[in-house]
């Protein structure tokens, strides 16, 4: 009887920690309590394809589209779209038109906690160095005495002058858009350029080229919900993790690029 009693001693003390922990965590109600109507109400920009467009019937396309389905479908909801202008984004989930809004909205640590919180990033957007493969360059430093071409006036632009102040004899060449600054490396008007992953994506998806990409910094897309809806934000993130660990946003990314 002693023994046995020792044997449970151990047994609680052996579960004291997670069970403390387990008491610790804030506990949610199930989908069903959180979105009582069955839908996810998800903001999307429309004008900003691949992320948000519309097709040729008329209906509503693209990746945010399709992670609002993905998402909605792992919370056992039925995702509804409404239509954001890109400066509207935050504007909609602060005054709860929508769940969340996705618009290919990059997180921006700036902006305060006490209103609006971020999901899980489903896609990282960040720039790259983009060289032939048969002569890859993997950072900024192997610059030196040559060419890069960037989109004048976009953050490539802004990434590749802070290297010229840094790479001797670095020469930055300006194109109208990220295709044409592609354009000049595959044609070997350049050695390298700059551009983000978005633009890279979408040019190498339509291009026979064998390019190496190095990335260079960091930008995040991630759903924008509002911050007092912690419930909402929980439920989320749960499904966008099962999402990106099952390989369903690779598959996503794979349809429209």
């Amino acid at each position: 009887m002693r023994r046995a009693r020792a044997t449970l001693i151990l047994l609680l003390i052996a579960l004291a920690a997670p069970v403390m922990w387990w008491l610790g965590q804030e506990h949610h109600p199930p989908p069903a309590e959180v979105f009582p109507s069955g839908e996810l109400v998800v903001g999307i920009d429309p004008s900003y394809p691949p992320f948000g467009t519309l097709d040729t019937a008329g209906q509503y396309a693209g990746i945010d589209v399709d992670l609002g389905h993905a998402l909605a479908a792992e919370l056992g909801l039925r995702a509804v779209f409404v239509p954001l202008s890109y400066d509207g984004i935050y504007d909609a989930v602060l005054t709860g038109r929508v769940d969340v809004a996705f618009g290919a909205t990059v997180v921006d640590p700036s902006r305060p906690a006490s209103e609006t919180r971020y999901t899980w990033g489903y896609f990282n957007d960040g720039l790259h160095l983009v060289s032939p493969a048969s002569a890859p360059l993997t950072d900024g430093q192997g610059l030196t005495g040559q060419v890069v071409a960037v989109e004048y006036g976009s953050s490539a632009d802004a990434e590749a002058r802070r290297w010229n102040r840094r790479v001797r004899g670095l020469t930055v060449a300006h194109y109208p858009t990220a295709a044409e600054a592609l354009d000049a490396v595959q044609a070997g008007n350049a050695d390298a350029a700059i551009t983000d992953h978005t633009a890279l994506r979408a040019y190498l998806a339509g291009a026979n080229w064998d390019a190496h990409a190095a990335p260079l910094t960091d930008a995040y897309l991630a759903g924008v919900v509002r911050a007092d809806r912690r419930a909402v934000l929980y439920h989320l993130n749960r499904a966008m993790l099962d999402l990106l660990d099952g390989g369903q946003i690779d598959l996503i990314l794979d349809r429209h690029f």
